[in-house]
């Protein structure tokens, strides 16, 4: 993971191809996935339990999704 251009070592089970698109399929909605599916990517705004707001920019990378996630501070 990187947070603010610095490599970090997450502890837990290993991000495979299958559960980050479970994942990034859990907070888009329809639109936004099927945007993502014509063009290969899509960005968009997602609120984590009513507080917290990323701007996600989602792309295929080969046969993986890539994600960034930015914290929304206003």
């Amino acid at each position: 993971m990187v947070i603010q251009s610095e490599h970090h070592t997450v502890e837990g089970p290993k991000i495979t191809t299958e559960n980050m698109q479970q994942l990034f399929q859990n907070i888009v909605n329809s639109r936004q996935w099927s945007e993502f599916q014509e063009k290969g990517a899509v960005v968009f705004l997602y609120t984590f339990r009513d507080a917290t707001r990323f701007l996600v920019r989602a792309n295929v990378e080969g046969e993986n999704i890539g994600l960034d996630l930015e914290r929304q501070t206003s």
